[in-house]
């Protein structure tokens, strides 16, 4: 692997890493008075998939897996994602491999199975909270 596509590698890892240590940070913010980063929600005044998501990671970088569960019940799927990312990232700039272009692979998949995996996730988000 050439080196600058290893430092990228770590640039990402490190980017990915540091998503929880924000969180954690940021979790008052967040929590308090209904603050929306979801620009979709903010256009349409409706939620998408992903809304809470980070609320839900920012609760459970505090250990507050109930208040996660009830922002976003996927929050953990994100994170072993997010987690599984940085760590082959990182792993591919240390050991000179390429496994993280399987991404490049994920550009083929269909459109319309990208919109049924997020209409299945919003459906069942709208099953948990009614």
């Amino acid at each position: 692997m050439i080196a600058h596509h290893r430092l990228k590698r770590i640039i990402l890892a490190m980017l990915l890493f540091l998503i929880f240590p924000i969180a954690w940070v940021t979790r008052t913010f967040l929590c308090s008075n209904h603050v929306n980063i979801c620009i979709y929600h903010i256009l349409t005044n409706k939620s998408c998939p992903f809304c809470g998501l980070t609320r839900a990671i920012a609760c459970a970088t505090h250990g507050d897996f109930n208040s996660a569960f009830i922002h976003h019940p996927l929050w953990w799927l994100a994170v072993v994602i997010i987690l599984c990312i940085a760590f082959v990232s990182f792993f591919d700039a240390v050991r000179k491999t390429d496994y993280l272009s399987f991404s490049k692979n994920f550009l083929l998949i269909p459109f319309w199975v990208i919109i049924i995996v997020l209409l299945i996730l919003a459906l069942f988000r709208l099953l948990i909270f009614c």
